[in-house]
């Protein structure tokens, strides 16, 4: 992609009056339908309340976790009778993927293997959220959906199918571009088949003849909040004749789908496309083909000489001489190895030139250069994309799940012997070391500090290993630890307090005529110059009743001084 760009940048600069038409083949198989959809507003109004809307059920299930439990509770609940399908457990959601216009086969299909869970799931939202956005969208959803619609839903099914099967056929760099316009025929008559004639055969397989089925089958009802309260909604079976005008009118409509879808086709992959012509090459139809007159009879070869630039007039009748000589080879080996048509021609040139003599090689001179071009085109570049999310599918699937646990998402309750959980912990333990690796990698040791150290000193004498799990022992030394710590703490901060305030800056006036009460024994202390100095007011507090007379007569602000902690500096 970025090569893309960077070279169409390059030639824009270059050539400025050029014009590119790129054409992606994955992107305009998926164009019959996004484009041909809109193109009847009936189409495009149930493709929309379904799936595209922004309150549509499908994005709201696919998009909240609540909602997707309801409906997978639902799946298993169904009836066997209504479910064309064995219902697996993997289903957890719609699979829907707005991004991804071809990935609207898989929630059109889902929602009409399991309609009844699904009609269900949205009456449920409808009923208990009804306050909210979500219930309010449900509700309009139920009242707008009847029987017509519900057929045309699956016919939309039908057709997103065989759509998403071309799209998987040009999605691969591997895929034969010399069997693509026979691809091509063989999706218009499936389609043909299914929607047009006297007897389509959507009324026979698939979806449609499943949501036929399913409506036609038993009554089904479903609950929608109202201005009165709650109201029953019945989807009842319908007589034949009204079924049959119902379907037919969905009929008709996908007609012109398929009418419009033939026109995008030929707008979209061209016959005179240059990739078409390689058809001559093909041999998925050898035994079809009796020998290589084909080649001399075909307008194709004249094409590709066109395209690359061949010397035609002179060259045109040789190369097909030589084409048919080897097509023989190759027909043979496809018919005996079973290999596709590349690989094929390529044997068949190996085959042609094992002597290595000019005579030989000139035997294939003419036409190498039109087999070189065929060996080298593709049908798409999407090869990268896919690389990646098959590894990325493959990377999950043989991931760890310790990620699970990690965040709690997932619980585990096993009922163990006592006497086994010491030994279940340490091994747990260390498969959690060996998967995740030491909690600390940096280059310096840790160092225990606080109730942490101590308590390890005091498992270590026990001789209590690292990995061994703690006991009630273990608990109370770090709640003794812990209420230690506290108290040690506190001691901190009044000492540090103290300290603070016999650093402080001089007092205010008012504290510079306090007395200083304070005994003759304490009178020579560092602490107590300093305070002097500063003009602070200092007391004293001893066994001294006079001091303690003289303090509350006094009536100034005054900083007391321990005598205990005087003693201790």
């Amino acid at each position: 992609m970025l090569a893309e760009q960077t070279t169409s940048g390059f030639m824009v600069e270059t050539l400025p009056q050029l014009k590119v038409v790129m054409r992606d083949r994955p992107h305009a198989t998926r164009r019959n339908l996004s484009r041909n959809w809109k193109a009847d507003p009936f189409l495009d109004e149930v493709a929309n309340a379904f799936l595209f809307a922004a309150d549509s059920p499908v994005r709201m299930i696919q998009y909240s976790h609540i909602f997707r439990d309801w409906l997978c509770e639902n799946i298993r609940r169904q009836n066997p009778d209504l479910s064309c399908v064995q219902v697996n457990n993997h289903v957890k959601n719609l699979n829907f993927a707005p991004h991804r216009f071809e990935s609207t086969a898989a929630p059109l299909t889902r929602v009409v293997l399991f309609f009844p869970a699904f009609l269900q799931t949205v009456s449920k939202i409808a009923l208990q959220r009804k306050a909210e956005d979500a219930g309010k969208s449900a509700a309009k959803f139920l009242s707008w959906l009847d029987y017509e619609r519900c057929v045309q839903l699956a016919m939309l099914g039908d057709c997103a199918i065989e759509n998403l099967e071309l799209t998987r056929l040009v999605d691969f760099e591997g895929f034969p571009v010399e069997d693509f316009p026979g691809q091509l025929i063989s999706f218009r008559a499936r389609i043909r088949s299914l929607f047009t004639g006297d007897a389509p055969a959507c009324l026979d397989t698939g979806l449609t003849r499943h949501m036929l089925k399913i409506l036609g089958k038993r009554t089904m009802a479903f609950s929608i909040p109202s201005s009165r309260g709650v109201d029953v909604v019945q989807f009842t079976p319908t007589d034949e004749r009204t079924a049959a005008l119902t379907v037919g009118k969905c009929l008709s409509r996908m007609s012109g789908w398929v009418a419009l879808t033939e026109r995008t086709l030929e707008a979209e992959f061209p016959h005179f496309e240059t990739q078409q012509s390689f058809k001559i090459f093909s041999l998925s139809a050898a035994a079809e083909r009796p020998n290589g007159s084909h080649f001399c009879r075909s307008k194709d070869l004249s094409r590709l000489l066109k395209a690359y630039r061949l010397p035609e007039p002179d060259l045109q009748a040789n190369i097909a001489d030589q084409a048919s000589r080897l097509w023989y080879v190759a027909r043979r080996t496809a018919m005996e190895e079973k290999l596709n048509s590349v690989d094929c021609w390529i044997s068949a040139v190996k085959q042609t030139t094992r002597t290595n003599t000019p005579q030989t090689r000139s035997s294939v001179a003419a036409v190498l250069p039109i087999l070189v071009r065929y060996w080298a085109a593709g049908a798409s570049t999407s090869g990268v994309e896919q690389a990646f999310s098959r590894s990325q599918q493959l990377t999950d699937n043989l991931m760890i799940d310790g990620h699970i646990d990690d965040v709690l998402e997932a619980s585990l309750v096993i009922d163990i012997p006592p006497a086994e959980l010491q030994i279940i912990a340490r091994k747990a333990a260390a498969v959690w070391l060996q998967v995740y690796g030491a909690t600390r990698i940096s280059g310096s040791a840790h160092r225990a500090k606080g109730v942490k150290r101590m308590v390890e000193e005091v498992r270590a004498g026990r001789g209590a290993g690292l990995l061994d799990s703690l006991g009630m022992d273990d608990l109370q030394l770090v709640l003794d630890g812990l209420q230690k710590k506290a108290k040690t703490d506190s001691e901190y901060v009044r000492d540090r307090a103290r300290k603070n305030a016999l650093a402080a800056p001089p007092t205010s006036p008012d504290l510079e005529a306090a007395p200083v009460h304070v005994s003759e024994a304490l009178r020579d202390s560092a602490d107590i110059q300093q305070a002097l100095q500063r003009k602070h007011a200092v007391v004293v507090c001893l066994e001294d009743e006079s001091a303690r007379k003289s303090l509350l007569r006094d009536a100034f602000p005054v900083l007391v001084i321990s005598a205990f902690r005087l003693l201790n500096l």
